[in-house]
């Protein structure tokens, strides 16, 4: 097309047609300026278009991850139901002044154990290698960034507070009570976990034997103890827990909804 226009422009030259001459020179401009417009909408939808996989291929990994850590919240929130239950089964048998039971060995184990869980967080680290502002909805990009960098901070600060109770009263309550802190087949599991075998937390048994049950019953420090565990539990792991697991599900549905409309 440039070289018919130029054709002409050199033809009306020959003929001294000087008006007619700019005409067609002009025409020639604004086709060229079309044409590079029309490259620069053509790259810049290529652009575009790009941003658009890479964000949809970020959002699906983001969203993923969120659903193994749905998987680990839920696994995790039943065993701490199960600590709460070890709990009252030994208030009750303190409270009432029932006889010790071998069975109880395992409530005293599992009344200390600490169940967290693991998140996952590598799509969210590939998302901030890329730039944040990858995710064009800006809701859904405050929310993604609030999850990771608050919620999942958040929850892992209440568990390691939990931790940290039981810890100590490993160190100022257990030590003189029980003939040891934890005597389990946790060192087994993990070798099978390491295998890539499936371990459930219900397969940890342990036990924690009390050296004088009779004692126990009457110690008003280790009474308030065990009350006070099952209460900081409730607030630092089953609340927490399962305010995540309500974030998860409303995040998830929130990409899911971003998914089919940049489709």
């Amino acid at each position: 097309m440039i070289k018919f226009f130029r054709k002409i422009r050199y033809e009306l030259m020959g003929e001294n047609k000087t008006g007619r001459y700019f005409k067609y020179a002009i025409g020639e401009i604004v086709l060229v300026v079309i044409g590079i417009l029309i490259a620069l909408s053509i790259n810049n939808w290529n652009e575009s278009r790009k941003q658009n996989i890479k964000e949809i291929e970020i959002l699906t990994s983001i969203q993923e991850s969120l659903k193994r850590d749905k998987i680990e919240l839920e696994s995790v929130i039943p065993s701490n139901n199960r600590i709460r239950n070890s709990i009252d089964v030994l208030l009750n048998y303190m409270e009432k002044n029932l006889p010790y039971q071998d069975s109880l060995s395992y409530h005293f184990f599992n009344s200390t154990t600490t169940w967290v869980a693991n998140f996952q967080k590598s799509a969210f680290e590939t998302l901030k290698s890329e730039g944040i502002n990858l995710i064009s909805n800006n809701d859904l990009r405050k929310d993604i960034v609030e999850y990771y960098d608050a919620g999942i901070e958040s929850s892992k600060w209440q568990s390691e507070t939990y931790r940290n109770v039981v810890i100590n009263a490993f160190e100022n309550v257990f030590n003189n009570r029980f003939e040891s802190f934890w005597h389990s087949n946790y060192d087994e599991l993990m070798q099978k976990r390491l295998k890539g075998e499936d371990v459930n937390p219900v397969d940890v048994k342990g036990q924690m034997v009390p050296n004088d049950f009779e004692s126990l019953k009457k110690d008003k420090e280790y009474l308030y103890f065990l009350r006070s565990l099952k209460n900081i539990n409730s607030w630092h792991m089953d609340r927490t827990l399962n305010l995540t697991v309500i974030s998860v599900e409303k995040l998830i549905k929130a990409i899911d909804s971003e998914l089919e409309h940049l489709k």
